[in-house]
Parts: C-alpha cells; structure tokens; sequence
C-alpha cells in the first residue's frame, strides 16, 4: 500500500515558530515542458538526502521514484548542530515537473521540484525578497 497521497502541483508548507501549517493549492505551469534547470538548483538523485536551513528551522529531505511522481519525504525541525525540540515529518508524492516550496516566517524558502521522469529532485534555496 502506498502511503503518499496525490497533492496539486503547488503546495506549500509554511513553517511559523511553534507549529508547521501545510496547505496545498492548485497551479498552473507554463505551456511545454521545463527544458532548463534552474542556475541555482542543486540537483539530488533518487535516495539522495539534501538538508537547507530556511530561517530559523532545518529542512532535511530525501524521495524515492514512485510510480508517475517523486515520493518524497520531508523533516523539518530547529537548525542547529544539535536538534534538541521537536520536528515535523511530512511525505507525498509530488508530480513530475511539480513544485513544491518550504517557507519561514522569517522570510526565504526551498522549491523542490520533481523533475522529468522522476529520476532526480531540482533543490533551489531562495532568499528573502527573491522571486
């Protein structure tokens, strides 16, 4: 039994200090597909893990190819060397060339997108105020 669900093409996990509100809302991407990678990505092979500091928390993430997406799986907790609080994991699956996107409240965020064919995540840390 697989124990991702299916999100729209853009979600959003919004981390706060004291509680993670995830929220998923439907988007459109571009007509064709996404031929380029971002300059600023960081690309990851399946089974790879990645770990960028988003404000104050840490985001640690892997994902495994799954049948039409990027099962993915994300924990987010304090940055730091050492995580002494609490942490929040989430998985699901993520569509080939979908978007999803890590925010602070404390401005910046991390776009994972899964890309063509699922074989590889493009990982892009965006500043505070970057588009």
């Amino acid at each position: 039994m697989n124990i991702f669900r299916n999100i729209p093409a853009l979600a959003v996990v919004v981390v706060t200090s004291g509680a993670i509100v995830a929220g998923a809302a439907a988007a459109s991407f571009p007509a064709g597909p996404r031929s380029t990678v971002d300059e600023r990505a960081d690309v990851y092979q399946s089974a790879r893990g990645f770990a960028y500091d988003v404000g104050a928390k840490r985001v640690v993430g892997y994902f495994l190819t799954d049948a039409g997406g990027c099962a993915m799986s994300l924990t987010i907790a304090e940055s730091g060397e050492q995580v002494t609080g609490a942490s929040a994991r989430v998985e699901f699956d993520l569509a080939e060339k979908a978007t999803v996107a890590v925010r602070s409240s404390e401005g910046g965020r991390v776009d994972t997108t899964c890309m063509a064919g699922a074989r590889a995540v493009a990982v892009v840390k965006v500043a505070e105020g970057e588009i």
